[in-house]
This record gives C-alpha cells, sequence and structure tokens, in this order.
C-alpha cells in the first residue's frame, strides 16, 4: 500500500477531467482505492495510462480494474528484473518523459524496463542493441536500406533513455528528413558527394 500524500499528487493530475468526485467522502473513497498500488510508479502508470485514454474521472471500480491487473503485472514481472541493470538499477520500472495526447501538456509515467522482458540485465547501450547501435534511433534513410522511412524510436535502452532525455527529436529530424524528400532537397542529396561512414 502506498502513502496518502502519493495517491493525493495522483489524484491532483486528474482534477481536469469531467465528473470528478462531487463530495469528501467520493475522494476519500477515490484515495483508498489508489493506495492499493504496490508501488507509486504503478499508481503513476495506472493514471497516466487513464488521463491518455479517458476524458471522465475514473469511478472507484474503474480504477481499482487498472491497478489490479498492474499489480499482477508487476508481481510477474518483478522475478525477471535484474539487479544492475543501468536502466531501471534493478526495480524494472523506467521514467519516461513526453507530451499528454490529452492535453498536449508534458507528462511522466514509468512502464516496465527491457530488462524484465529480456531476462537479463543491460550492462551498456553500445550492447544492447543492433538496430541502433546505442544511438536510440533508427531508420531516417530516404529512398534505400532496410530503415528506409520516417526516424524512430528504438525500443532498447538507449531509445527509451534518449526519448526520456530528448522526448522532440524524432519529431526534429524527421521535419528535416521531409525537406530532404522534397524536389529541391532531392537536388540537393544529388549533389552531394556519397559518404558511406557513420554518422
Amino acid at each position: 500500500m502506498i502513502e496518502l500524500k502519493d495517491a493525493q499528487a495522483q489524484m491532483n493530475r486528474m482534477i481536469g477531467l469531467k465528473f470528478g468526485p462531487k463530495g469528501s467522502q467520493q475522494r476519500v473513497e477515490v484515495l483508498r482505492v489508489m493506495r492499493t498500488a504496490r508501488t507509486p510508479s504503478i499508481l503513476e502508470a495506472g493514471v497516466t495510462s487513464w488521463i491518455d485514454s479517458q476524458p471522465d474521472f475514473p469511478r472507484p471500480s474503474e480504477m481499482r480494474a487498472i491497478l489490479s491487473g498492474l499489480n499482477v503485472i508487476d508481481d510477474e514481472a518483478a522475478g525477471k528484473a535484474t539487479r544492475g541493470c543501468v536502466a531501471c538499477g534493478g526495480s524494472g520500472w523506467v521514467e519516461v518523459r513526453g507530451i499528454s495526447r490529452f492535453d498536449g501538456l508534458e507528462a511522466s509515467g514509468a512502464k516496465a524496463c527491457l530488462c524484465r522482458s529480456m531476462g537479463q540485465r543491460v550492462v551498456d547501450d553500445r550492447d544492447a542493441c543492433s538496430r541502433c547501435g546505442g544511438r536510440g534511433i533508427y531508420g531516417g534513410q530516404i529512398g534505400m536500406g532496410r530503415f528506409d522511412g520516417p526516424w524512430r524510436w528504438c525500443e532498447c535502452l538507449a531509445g527509451q533513455k534518449r526519448s526520456a532525455r530528448e522526448p522532440g527529436l524524432i519529431d526534429e529530424a524527421n521535419r528535416a528528413r521531409d525537406v530532404l524528400t522534397t524536389p529541391r532537397g532531392r537536388k540537393i542529396i544529388a549533389q552531394l558527394e556519397p559518404y558511406h561512414g557513420e554518422f
């Protein structure tokens, strides 16, 4: 059971949703249900999930269903999280930051670390991924190659860390790529000397 202050902080995030608790008794009931989360990060993940997908304040039964599911997932995954993981420090959870689809404001939350699904700790970002080479992003190629298409976040540890640190990077990189795919951009590319190294 989590502390009351953590539950109140998460309830405050949902203040702007429609049909919130009407009296102190309803508020107390929602707080009681919120405190059933195993950890503050589970509660935060549940509230973030709700805010991103629902316009109305959750009923206690709806919040209980979300938190029960996350508690079960946490129990199952806890055995897979590994001590010494550089991403989560063995907790099995990493912080993520981004822009909320609901209101466009900066938001943060928690998601399961890759060490849970891989069952082994990640020692170094560069060793974690053959797709992005530890850069956290891949794609962006124009016209050919296995990563032809827009830039994307990699699902590896480096991608988790970089997306939290630089949430707007992919949008910025894709805007630059879009300029290069215009007729004028293709002329500029054609005039460049071929480059066969890493960027």
